[in-house]
């Protein structure tokens, strides 16, 4: 603030000494000079919170007196070292989700094998089986902070986080909550193994989430528990779909207009979010021009909304972000004319780049081709 301080009063020192026609008269030698004596006064300030404030005279003299020693460094020595290090972390990754994949594996077709209960209630559960990351009662006094998760955590088991859509007292909800109970000795035999493994998480069809170390789940600005929904995320579809090709087609008609429009955007943001950087994406806005009641041509036009109008793209972050505000800024108008879009959207799918496996059309609409009383197919029709 100081050093704010003294700009701005030898700045108006400036301005209020000097004007411009003096400047350009011969002041531009005194002028100068009054600019340079100010830059070696913060030059002189600056060295002088230095030594104040990080005692730079103290730290170098420390640098100075240190004993240094030249050692010569292969440079592929160092690339391999590097190498063998990233290897050896990415296999224990991936050695660790083979052995929670086989074991989910294991512990649902032994618990459909020998299920021979009538399925209860959550609450009928016992601790070890059902601890809810939204319920805080349940975790009271079981979680310290761990500063390699940089939250409060408890590695003597695992939570439960259940999407706020499921219902909690369903069959499936309760069984999916009771067999997931024995990959505790999983993820800690993982956790075990490999020291920089940090979050292990199960996701399952009925909405529910097992993860592990067990922890209380984030809020939102008013305190309520942020949903989470793992059927939704890419990691999950990724694994449960692999790689696809998806063109959403928009229908952006006068029709749209209103609540249904803002649904249907946040329908198309919702699938790209979806999706993953090996899935790819495009998006179409499907309408045509009309003209009013008095014959004047309004003019809209059917176009794919990504940065190649003519190819699909990589769902990147960078496209699904820039796709996402185009639709953002979309508003409604124009007929329905939608042939145009599906058109579109199948010459999309026989472009290059493309994954060639899955292709998926998605198609949002109200499904009504009612235009309002004032739109006409021709000039004074």
């Amino acid at each position: 603030m100081r050093l704010l301080q003294i700009l701005l009063i030898a700045l108006v020192h400036t301005r209020a000494e000097y004007s411009w026609t003096e400047y350009e008269d011969g002041a531009h030698g005194s002028l100068e000079g009054d600019v340079l004596n100010w830059a070696v006064l913060i030059q002189n300030y600056i060295l002088q919170l230095a030594s104040d404030g990080i005692k730079k005279d103290f730290s170098q003299a420390y640098l100075d007196s240190a004993n240094y020693t030249f050692e010569r460094k292969d440079g592929r020595d160092i690339v391999e070292q590097v190498k063998q290090e990233l290897g050896d972390y990415f296999s224990k990754k991936k050695k660790a989700a083979e052995i929670l994949a086989q074991k989910v594996k294991e512990i649902y077709e032994d618990f459909i094998k020998h299920k021979k209960f009538k399925t209860g209630k959550l609450t009928d559960l016992k601790a070890k089986q059902y601890r809810d990351s939204d319920i805080p009662e349940q975790l009271a006094g079981s979680l310290k902070f761990a500063p390699y998760y940089k939250q409060n955590v408890s590695q003597e088991f695992s939570t439960i986080k259940i999407a706020d859509e499921v219902p909690r007292e369903e069959e499936m909800t309760v069984d999916t909550v009771n067999f997931t109970a024995k990959l505790e000795d999983t993820f800690k035999e993982n956790a075990g193994n490999d020291e920089f493994l940090r979050w292990q998480y199960f996701g399952s069809t009925a909405g529910i989430v097992r993860i592990y170390p067990g922890r209380e789940w984030s809020t939102n600005f008013a305190g309520f528990y942020n949903d989470y929904d793992p059927r939704v995320r890419p990691w999950y579809i990724a694994a449960t779909s692999g790689p696809k090709d998806v063109v959403i087609v928009l229908d952006c008609s006068l029709s749209m207009k209103g609540e249904k429009f803002s649904i249907a955007k946040g329908v198309a943001k919702t699938v790209i979010n979806t999706l993953t950087k090996q899935d790819y994406v495009n998006v179409v806005c499907a309408r045509a021009s009309h003209w009013d009641q008095v014959g004047k041509l309004h003019y809209y036009g059917t176009t794919a909304l990504s940065c190649q109008q003519d190819t699909m793209v990589p769902a990147t972050i960078a496209h699904r972000k820039d796709l996402k505000e185009k639709i953002q800024k979309l508003k409604a108008g124009g007929t329905s004319e939608l042939e145009k879009g599906l058109e579109i959207a199948y010459d999309l799918l026989k472009s290059n780049p493309r994954t060639g496996c899955q292709s998926v059309i998605v198609f949002v609409t109200d499904g009504q081709d009612t235009d309002g009383e004032n739109i006409r197919c021709g000039p004074g029709k």
